[in-house]
């Protein structure tokens, strides 16, 4: 240890600038000591310095040796790079023409390439002779400006990563009085709520106003809570953006309290509403994605909160649980539900009691971790709200990430030590470095002048631990002047350094006799020293200077990373940064931990193999992956690409990645981006489409079904195309006979499979056991015949045909059990999906339905073939009768024509009512379909090439648009049957319909829509023109369904006849109907309808029957013959008015209807 004297004087005096002092160092020995190079010169013209002395640091920090320098002056500005040795030319000619102190910073290069920062001063001095003296100091600051740089970098790296982020990030400041403001947000908030990230910064637009007014409650609650307890942020609710539209959002994000008593939460902000949809969308169609909620890997429970009377919660019970819960619990579905919370461990433990009941009544959606003792496992839960008092839970095993991020933590802190050893290293090698090995010969005045020139601090203290010297810099840093201490004794001047680091440093230089290097932050200025503490027999000499700016630097670098750190924890998916050097080489520089949610891989695998990431990549997408990533690298374009890849675990995955690359000066080019697991977006599309090509296919054989009333027709495509869509070995249908056995109607067979076709089977077991089950609308499906729960007699049976597995659908008529829709596979085993099961079944349904349609055409054409022959023995009567005898007869015939009528419309009218019903739901599910579309256009405008040429070959946009009017056409039409069907009642007397004041424009407007398809051209012929000649007529008072059947019938006939003309006679001539509508002058308050076309015309014999009942000139199975018996009732009849025919063969037809029209 130093010990120190009693204080003395100065011992040294400044006499005609030369410092003498007894304690006083050798001045070589001093100068030796000084970092970097101390030189003195004079300015040459040529703008270089003729240098008279270097020390000898000049090896050291130039690379130069001093006599070399010394001889050629003009290596030193040629080492300087040409755009920056102008300046520095510059500025000595200015210095040297006014003499001040000159100072420059600036590159040089030495003889062995190595670039180096370099920091010169200087104090030119006029001497007697009339030069000016050039002494000063130049040091290596290289270190300092690496550290600049690597901030500016972290910054930059910082700033890239962020604009790439689909999330806000954000730093949100609390105040000791609970002021808030934020201090930080990302420009992606210009694209969530449309707002300049500076206003909200500046306070001019404060966050809270785009809060939900419902959730802005929720939102104070979180921070206060957090605020409060320290804890992990979770919100998620509702913004409103600029332009009114609501967006949902989820932020996470962890609080740290500053010494000011003010809390810091860094977090990143995520648009969910994506999310959000999806969620409304599964509750509204439970059943749909009931698949998707089964096939979940987090485990749900949903549950409902019980009260007691007063209305508080004291318990919950589970409703219904998914097969993930089941695995992660280890408890069966059957125990769990209906189990009461208050009598589970683990996931479902009574503790959450409280958060569940508040998402219950609120409908606030929750979300926090949870460690279960019970099962030694965390969890990360969520809760929200499905119904009133019912709300489910959503819970995932975050076991294995929880130890990850122990081990990253630990990585982590493994890592920063290293990083500080290696940064303690390196100071102390360039401190080395800087170590002056030459001894100056100048005198003393020039040592001084030296000294006071270099910008570190430096004091001199004898052997009792006095001053002795404090050159100009030192009196800077330590705010002290020299006459203040000299001859004072260091702790009398500073006294706060006793038992300080410095203590023990001088005590250890002492011991030792050698140099003592540490660095120490002065407690009042809060500022950093390099110290280096040399001693000598005369006492020591002490250097110092001030590196706060670089420990700032330091700090600077350590908060980004650490900003940086929680930025990649709280954004879902995983973060990187990946390199390519201009020699091909690649590296990850950066990868987050949700590397091992996405690819179950650890950041640190990656950073050994990047390879692992391609590899994972499905051999299938591995050339788009190739080819887009190259695409990249050559135009410096944004990089996105999606695909599948494969997890070590076995699993595939949907992964999209986006990225941004940029190339630095030196060749290298850095992508920073995102990957992100969009399986669950994916699977969701899987299913729209599966649900998009089972409507089309079912679409496709209904219309091939219904194209034949022919029962034996309609079975044998029935089979025929469920053969060809499964793709199985046999598909027959079984019609039950009333006995209780069956025979097999229809067959079709693929392979080897015997066909069984008109076999008659009687299977006692599947009457007695399974025929109520089908009759209910049960569907069975068998995948293997050896190990199931089949009755032996039935599977005896059943290997007779050689079948291996089956799936069995009803087919019912009305209520009744018809029969059985049945498909076999013979050569193996086989998985039904659910897919062709719901397929299969609908298929029988629409089988059920022609089934009874060809029916009842059957009993009709029974009762047309017995009316015909009852016709002929009334015809044959009529000859013998008398007038009054053929009165009676036509009485009866009409009687029994009423009858008739009646029963065809009830018969019509049950199968139609079925469709018409059915087509609300049709609409329903289409609107929902083409919702869940809009969707995902709107979030994946650019899907991928398979799926963007499907809807370019489909013509998505025609069949969206088409789709729609062709709804409403059959919703027209079955409403245009169901109105004929009362036609026909009213024909037979039976009914009465609405009479009301209509615009009879409007009802030929709407049934030329009906008829618009039989309008437009096809290969046979061009368009039907229509010309419409509308008068205004006032509203007519009349039976509008009626009279719309009657403009049908009218104008369906034009249309044939127009057909006609152009098959008859091949004639090239413009097809055209013309309706013509106006008030008659001749006949009082009556209106009049015109429909004529230039088609084939009739002959008068046909005009006096036209409007008999069963009276047709078409084909058999193209007309009935009622429809103008039918018109001509509802007019003439029904209405009082008049319908007449005008026809010319060969020129066209003109029907003319005259309606009253009731003034008042």
């Amino acid at each position: 240890m130093l010990s120190f004297g009693p204080a003395a004087r100065p011992a040294c005096e400044l006499q005609g600038g030369i410092i003498s002092s007894p304690h006083f160092q050798h001045p070589e020995t001093l100068l030796s000591q000084l970092p970097g190079l101390v030189y003195q010169g004079y300015f040459h013209p040529e703008g270089y310095i003729e240098f008279t002395y270097l020390s000898a640091g000049c090896k050291t920090l130039l690379g130069l040796e001093a006599a070399e320098l010394i001889a050629n002056p003009h290596l030193l500005t040629e080492r300087l790079p040409p755009d920056r040795r102008q300046s520095f030319i510059k500025t000595l000619q200015t210095a040297q023409q006014q003499p001040q102190f000159w100072e420059w910073e600036g590159c040089f290069v030495t003889s062995e390439g190595k670039v180096k920062w370099l920091t010169f001063c200087a104090i030119p001095e006029a001497q007697p002779s009339g030069k000016i003296l050039w002494q000063g100091w130049m040091a290596d600051i290289t270190y300092t400006m690496q550290l600049e740089l690597a901030v500016q970098r972290s910054k930059t790296r910082f700033a890239q990563l962020v604009a790439n982020v689909p999330a806000v990030i954000y730093q949100y400041r609390q105040g000791a009085d609970r002021s808030d403001t934020l201090t930080y947000i990302s420009p992606y908030i210009r694209d969530l709520l449309g707002i300049n990230p500076d206003s909200l910064l500046q306070g001019q637009d404060p966050f809270r106003r785009f809060v939900h007014p419902e959730d802005f409650d929720s939102w104070q609650s979180a921070i206060a809570h957090s605020a409060t307890t320290l804890s992990q942020l979770h919100w998620e609710g509702r913004l409103i953006d600029t332009s009114g539209e609501i967006k949902w959002v989820n932020t996470t994000s962890r609080p740290k309290q500053q010494v000011n008593g003010d809390i810091l939460w860094d977090g990143a902000l995520i648009d969910i509403s994506d999310r959000k949809h999806a969620e409304i969308a599964l509750s509204n169609s439970e059943q749909k994605y009931r698949s998707l909620y089964d096939s979940m890997n987090e485990g749900v429970m949903l549950c409902e909160m019980l009260y007691d009377l007063a209305g508080n919660p004291t318990d919950y019970r589970i409703l219904e649980v998914n097969p993930a819960y089941e695995d992660i619990i280890g408890m069966k579905r059957e125990q769990a539900v209906g189990t009461y919370a208050s009598q589970l461990e683990g996931i479902g433990e009574i503790a959450y009691l409280e958060q569940f009941a508040r998402v219950a009544q609120t409908g606030e959606a929750i979300a926090f971790e949870a460690y279960s003792e019970a099962l030694d496992k965390d969890f990360r839960i969520c809760a929200f709200a499905t119904a009133p008092h019912q709300f489910a839970i959503l819970f995932e095993d975050i076991t294995q990430r929880k130890l990850t991020e122990v081990q990253l933590e630990q990585t982590v802190k493994q890592r920063t030590q290293q990083l500080q050893d290696t940064i303690a290293q390196l100071q102390s090698e360039i401190q080395v470095r800087e170590q002056v090995e030459g001894a100056l010969r100048q005198s003393q005045t020039q040592l001084a002048n030296l000294l006071e020139s270099i910008t570190d601090g430096f004091f001199a203290v004898n052997r009792e631990g006095q001053f002795t010297y404090l050159n100009h810099s030192g009196e800077q840093i330590l705010h002290r002047s020299q006459t203040e201490v000299l001859g004072q004794s260091l702790w009398e001047v500073f006294p706060e350094w006793r038992g300080s680091q410095l203590e023990g440093a001088i005590a250890e230089a002492i011991a030792t006799g050698k140099l003592a290097t540490f660095e120490i932050c002065t407690l009042a200025e809060r500022q950093w020293l390099e110290v280096r503490i040399y001693p000598s027999d005369e006492g020591l000499s002490v250097f110092f200077h001030d590196i706060t700016q670089q420990k700032h630097a330091q700090a600077a670098i350590h908060q980004a990373q650490e900003h940086f750190q929680k930025l990649a924890e709280n954004v879902p998916g995983m973060l990187y940064q990946f390199v390519l050097t201009p020699d091909g080489n690649t590296k990850f520089s950066f990868v987050s931990a949700g590397s091992q949610e996405v690819y179950e891989l650890t950041p640190q695998q990656i950073y050994e193999n990047g390879q692992l990431l391609l590899d994972a990549v499905d051999p299938e997408d591995r050339a788009t992956f190739v080819q887009t990533v190259a695409f990249s690298q050559q135009n410096l374009s944004p990089w996105r690409w999606e695909g599948r890849i494969w997890t070590p675990s076995g699993k595939m995955k949907w992964i999209s990645g986006a990225s941004r690359p940029e190339k630095t000066s030196e060749g290298e080019i850095f992508w920073d981006g995102i990957v992100t697991d969009i399986t669950p977006n994916k699977l969701a599309e899987a299913e729209l489409l599966k649900q998009h090509q089972r409507s089309q296919l079912l679409a496709e054989i209904t219309v091939k079904i219904r194209q034949s009333l022919q029962i034996e027709e309609i079975l044998q495509t029935t089979v025929t195309e469920v053969l060809r869509i499964l793709n199985c070995d046999r598909v027959l249908i079984y019609q039950l006979l009333p006995d209780g056995g069956g025979v097999v109607t229809s067959e079709a067979t693929s392979g080897d499979c015997q066909s069984i076709l008109g076999e008659t089977i009687t299977d006692p077991c599947f009457h007695n056991r399974y025929l109520e089950a089908y009759r209910q609308g049960r569907v069975r499906a068998i995948a293997d015949l050896d190990n199931c729960d089949v009755q032996p007699c039935h599977v005896e049976l059943l290997k007779k045909f050689q079948v291996k597995a089956n799936l069995v659908v009803p087919i019912l008529q009305r209520e009744d059990l018809w029969g059985l829709l049945i498909a076999h596979q013979c050569t193996t085993t086989r998985d039904w999906t659910a897919f062709e099961q719901e397929l299969l079944q609908q298929l029988a349904n629409q089988v059920g339905i022609a089934l009874a349609q060809a029916q009842l055409l059957e009993q009709y054409m029974k009762t047309s073939q017995q009316l015909a022959k009852q016709n002929i023995i009334l015809e044959q009567a009529l000859v013998s009768l008398q007038n009054t005898q053929t009165q009676l007869v036509q009485s009866e015939k009409m009687a029994s024509l009423g009858q008739l009528v009646a029963g065809v419309a009830h018969e019509i009218n049950n199968p139609v009512s079925f469709i018409y019903g059915n087509l609300s739901h049709a609409r329903q599910y289409f609107h929902d379909l083409l919702d869940l579309l809009h969707l995902y256009q709107h979030h994946y405008p650019e899907p991928v090439p398979e799926i963007a040429d499907t809807i370019e070959e489909l013509d998505l946009d025609f069949i969206t648009a088409d789709l729609q009017n062709l709804l409403k056409s059959m919703n027209v039409g079955t409403k245009r049957i169901r109105e004929i069907v009362e036609s026909l009642r009213n024909f037979s007397r039976l009914d009465e319909a609405e009479c009301k004041a209509v615009n009879l424009h409007e009802g030929i407007d709407n049934t030329l829509l009906i008829l618009q398809h039989r309008l437009r051209a096809n290969p046979e012929r061009s368009d039907i023109t229509i010309h419409k000649d509308y008068a205004a007529l006032p509203p007519i008072r009349c039976y509008a369904g009626h009279l719309n059947q009657v403009f049908m019938n009218l104008l369906a006939n034009a249309i044939d006849a127009l057909e006609e003309k152009l098959r008859s006679t091949h004639a090239t001539f413009e097809p055209t109907i013309t309706i013509q509508t106006s008030v008659l002058d001749s006949v009082p308050s009556a209106v009049a309808i015109r429909i004529s076309d230039n088609g084939i015309g009739m002959e008068p014999e046909t005009q006096q029957r036209l409007f008999d009942p069963f009276f047709t000139t078409k084909p058999i199975g193209r007309g009935t013959g009622l429809g103008l018996s039918i018109s001509h009732s509802i007019v003439v009849e029904r209405h009082g008015g008049q319908i007449t025919v005008q026809s010319e063969r060969g020129r066209g037809t003109t029907f003319e209807i005259v309606l009253p029209w009731d003034e008042s």
